[in-house]
């Protein structure tokens, strides 16, 4: 197919990776390919990579589309890649932290993909980032541990507060599982890659979002039990009165809140939003 990597890479980075920055490269040519398909990638798109490592997916990016972005926080990787690709018109490489890299100055509100192999420690950081944006990606391809990316894609039974806020913001799409030889060095888990369409925003406010967080943290406070229970010890009311709160609104007080769908967290919220104290901040 058009656009896909063949075993013979050309791109052939050596570098030792830094354990202190989770660096795990990916190198398996069929997981990279399968991420590039995800991506759904045209010439005119813009893409954005954070942590582009040893240049194995960007060289598969550059193969689709003419306009790409990559943030490097490792100086010497950066300077390896500007050498290694240094011929290269269609790409921007920044050597900085991704996390504090000001995206509106480089993207303003223009339509971006982001594609990204995170280190698994700021997986969710960054999922949380991008999509908690002003301007959102179209479109995202992140890898995960597969622990978080199952949880991420959980269904009524197993949901997490990550699960549903998640789902809320995003369509979510399984697209391949990696294993620990996808990379090098491997890594102790298998990995997973998920595709994210991003919503519309569903809040009307910053303090709507917040206060939606923490229903979703005093739900989830001590999954293993009641949500009447949780709720009432988190929230600090008498759970009589979480138990009506929650009859009024359809829900049993006596299940737990990985059993609920997203709706019924909109609902709930929707309807309790000034019952509860709900805080209007966010505890990162």
């Amino acid at each position: 197919m058009h656009g896909h990597l063949q075993s013979g890479i050309e791109i052939n980075l050596k570098y030792k990776a830094r354990k202190s920055l989770g660096q795990n490269f990916l190198i398996d040519i069929d997981v990279i390919n399968k991420t590039i398909d995800a991506a759904d990638i045209i010439q005119s798109d813009t893409i954005l990579e954070i942590g582009p490592g040893t240049g194995k997916l960007t060289e598969a990016i550059l193969l689709r589309s003419n306009n790409v972005i990559g943030i490097e926080l490792d100086g010497i990787l950066y300077d390896k890649l500007q050498q290694e690709f240094n011929h290269i018109e269609t790409l921007k490489l920044f050597n900085q932290d991704a996390r504090t890299f000001d995206y509106d100055k480089l993207l303003g509100d223009s339509d971006y993909k982001l594609l990204a192999n995170l280190p698994y420690y700021a997986a969710t950081y960054f999922l949380r980032m991008f999509l908690e944006s002003n301007n959102q990606p179209v479109l995202m391809v992140l890898m995960f541990q597969k622990e978080v990316a199952d949880t991420i894609l959980a269904k009524p039974g197993k949901m997490r507060l990550l699960s549903v806020l998640t789902q809320l913001m995003a369509d979510v799409e399984h697209v391949c599982d990696a294993p620990k030889d996808s990379f090098e060095p491997e890594p102790s888990v298998t990995s997973t890659v998920v595709k994210f369409i991003p919503k519309p925003n569903y809040f009307s406010s910053d303090i709507d979002y917040y206060k939606f967080v923490d229903l979703l943290k005093g739900g989830f406070s001590a999954p293993r039990k009641m949500i009447a229970n949780s709720m009432s010890n988190y929230f600090k009311i008498p759970k009589p009165e979480i138990n009506t709160l929650l009859e009024n609104n359809n829900i049993n007080p006596s299940c737990r809140s990985e059993t609920l769908q997203v709706s019924e967290w909109i609902q709930l919220f929707t309807n309790a939003c000034d019952k509860l104290p709900l805080k209007h901040t966010m505890d990162r």
